[in-house]
Formats: structure tokens, C-alpha cells, sequence
């Protein structure tokens, strides 16, 4: 099953699930995919759709496993190219991001994550970065907003560091 050491911490998971309590999000994207993944088959709406990305092909497997076949839920492999999923359609509306991903590559970063979705996301969107206490992760987000004039981002003081961008109108 899923590795659970690869999962995203109880105090995201919290605040994922508080959000989506809050703002029913229908059209989510996700890099990495596993646990996260059962949690936004669970808080979805019925109609919402979670397109995951996911570097393993036996992760990949693991997760469709797991979420059971849930209407709206599509688990994408998409090998590593050059530090990145490789060429992977987003959706053409989101409104939720989850950046996990990708895990363990050479020369992995998540930083082209923005660039992947951004002509996609709604305004009110929200894009979430987990491991955030990485260095990777910082640069990453100062590039963000230096070129993506209007996002708003902050950072929780979760256990692995978590920011939360918002993509204004």
C-alpha cells in the first residue's frame, strides 16, 4: 500500500480538510500523489474532479488502488524530464493545487509548478506547498512572486512548513 512515511503531515491534512470545509474546491490538481490523494476523493464534491501527477508508476498503481475507483479522480503517471513531470496536460480550469511532488529524482525541483498551472488557475485560487522548510522550496516561492504579480502568499508553521498562495482576481 501507499507508503505513509511519504505522506503529507496531520497538520496539513487538517488544513486542507478545514479549507475545503470552508470553500467546496471542485477542480484540483495534485503533484505526488497517495494519502492526499484519498483526502481529496473524500472532500470533493460529487461533481469535483483531482487530476494527480505522479512520478511512480507503482505509486501510481498504489494510489488508483486506493482511492477506489471514485468517480472524478484520475491518477496521471508522468515520469520525471528534466526535473519535472514530463509533458502533462493540466486542466484547463483549477481552483485547489497541491505541490508535492515530484519525490526523490535528480534534480528535482517544484518550482515549475507554477508555470504548469498557472494559466489554468481561477482567481481565489488556492496553491499549496508542502515541505516548505526546504531550501528549494523558498527559492522557489520568492521566484513565484516576483514573476506572478498577483499572488498572495504566506507561510504556516506547520511541522514540514507548508505556504499557501492565493491567486487574486
Amino acid at each position: 500500500m501507499v507508503d505513509a512515511s511519504w505522506a503529507i503531515a496531520d497538520d496539513l491534512q487538517s488544513f486542507i480538510t478545514e479549507r475545503f470545509a470552508k470553500h467546496r474546491y471542485t477542480d484540483v490538481v495534485e503533484f505526488g500523489s497517495g494519502l492526499s490523494t484519498k483526502l481529496f476523493a473524500d472532500l470533493k464534491p460529487a461533481w469535483g474532479i483531482v487530476t494527480a501527477y505522479e512520478q511512480s508508476p507503482e505509486y501510481a498503481a498504489q494510489t488508483r488502488e486506493l482511492v477506489g475507483g471514485v468517480p472524478g479522480v484520475t491518477v496521471v503517471e508522468a515520469p520525471i524530464v528534466d526535473g519535472w513531470y514530463g509533458s502533462v496536460r493540466m486542466p484547463d480550469i483549477i481552483d485547489f493545487v497541491l505541490v508535492d511532488g515530484p519525490g526523490p529524482c535528480e534534480n528535482r525541483t517544484r518550482e515549475p509548478a507554477m508555470d504548469a498551472v498557472y494559466g489554468s488557475l481561477v482567481p481565489g485560487a488556492m496553491i499549496v506547498v508542502d515541505d516548505a522548510n526546504r531550501e528549494e522550496a523558498r527559492v522557489a516561492m520568492s521566484h513565484w512572486v516576483m514573476k506572478y504579480k498577483d499572488l498572495y502568499v504566506r507561510h504556516l508553521n506547520h511541522e514540514r512548513g507548508t505556504y499557501v498562495l492565493v491567486k487574486h482576481p
